[in-house]
């Protein structure tokens, strides 16, 4: 095999690994992704989780379609208590 080749490839494998393990560590899985979304409705996000959710969900169109599917069932369900109070259940016990 040619040396130059050599070094050419694995100068390139190597930024290969750096771009994954940068990209991994900054952007969610898009299965780290709706259970983000999922967690969103029960609590505040930290600045990084925001900021890699609104990144992630400018590229992909998957993870928008389940934000907007999610965000529809809870108006649904809010809907749905306003209208039948007698029918909502009783408040759990808070949890410690």
């Amino acid at each position: 095999m040619n040396p130059l080749f050599t070094k050419i490839k694995s100068a390139y494998d190597s930024v290969d690994r750096w771009y994954k393990r940068c990209y991994n560590a900054v952007f969610f899985s898009c299965k780290h992704m709706s259970q983000l979304s999922s967690e969103r409705l029960d609590r505040p996000l930290t600045m990084r989780e925001r900021i890699t959710r609104r990144i992630h969900l400018k590229m992909c169109t998957w993870c928008r379609r389940y934000e907007n599917q999610l965000q529809f069932l809870r108006n649904q369900f809010k809907h749905y208590a306003s209208q039948y109070p007698e029918k909502s259940p009783e408040k759990l016990p808070e949890v410690s």
